[in-house]
């Protein structure tokens, strides 16, 4: 059986299609339903899914941990894209 997601602000997480997606902030006055907030523009209940009760391509399905392949692919990309702006 999977483990259930409790997403957190400043986390990133993978979805169904293997997209990377970072949590960026919490709505702090709805209790309950799509309270998450993407670097995407997108909203996501506090299990990662996307829809209610519907499987999504954009569910959230893992937690990466920053010592991810993942994550140290997106931290270089997004120093030399700084880099290249400076």
């Amino acid at each position: 059986m999977k483990k259930e997601l409790k997403l957190e602000v400043g986390k990133s997480y993978r979805n169904r299609k293997g997209v990377v997606v970072k949590i960026i902030s919490r709505d702090p006055f709805i209790i309950e339903g799509f309270i998450f907030f993407s670097d995407e523009d997108e909203c996501y209940q506090s299990n990662g899914r996307y829809q209610w009760e519907v499987d999504h391509p954009e569910d959230l399905t893992d937690e990466l941990s920053p010592e991810s392949k993942e994550m140290k692919k997106i931290i270089i990309i997004n120093h030399l894209v700084k880099r290249e702006k400076t």
